[in-house]
C-alpha cells in the first residue's frame, strides 16, 4: 500500500509549548482482541512492512478552528497587558495542529499477514493525514 506523505514544518518551541495531554487518545487494536465497534468512533487500518510507529495528523474542523482562533486571540491580548511590544506576527502560541496528532504504537498489531503488520486504530471521526 503506498501512501502520500504530508509533511508540515511546526517549530520545535511550538511543539514544546503544548502539555502531553493534548495529543488525542486513540485505541490501538491488537490481535486476539475481541473487537466490539464503537459507532461514535472511526477505524484506520494500515499496513507496514516492519514493526513501527506512525503517525497521522487529523484536519481540524471549522469549529475547532474558530475555538483556536478565540483562544490564541484572547492568549495574545494577555500577553500584550505584559509585553506591549508583542504583535500578532511575532506572537509564539502553538499552532493548532499540535493537538491533531495521532501517535500509533508499534504494537499491538491486529494482524500479520504475507510478512506485513496490520495496524487497527480507533479514532475520532474525521479527515487524516498521514505525517
Amino acid at each position: 500500500m503506498r501512501f502520500n506523505l504530508l509533511a508540515l514544518a511546526l517549530p520545535l518551541v511550538a511543539a514544546l509549548s503544548f502539555p502531553a495531554q493534548a495529543f488525542e487518545r486513540i485505541r490501538q487494536i491488537g490481535d486476539g482482541e475481541t473487537l466490539q465497534i464503537d459507532p461514535s468512533k472511526a477505524y484506520i487500518a494500515f499496513r507496514l512492512q516492519q514493526k513501527s510507529e506512525f503517525r497521522f495528523l487529523r484536519i481540524p474542523t471549522d469549529e475547532e478552528r474558530a475555538a483556536y482562533n478565540t483562544d490564541r486571540a484572547n492568549a495574545l491580548a494577555k500577553a500584550q497587558v505584559k509585553h506591549p511590544e508583542i504583535t500578532a506576527g511575532n506572537f509564539d502560541y502553538p499552532p493548532i495542529e499540535m493537538k491533531s496528532f495521532i501517535n500509533t504504537d508499534m504494537g499491538p498489531v491486529f494482524d500479520k499477514q504475507g510478512g506485513l503488520y496490520i495496524y487497527l486504530i480507533a479514532v475520532q471521526p474525521g479527515t487524516y493525514l498521514i505525517y
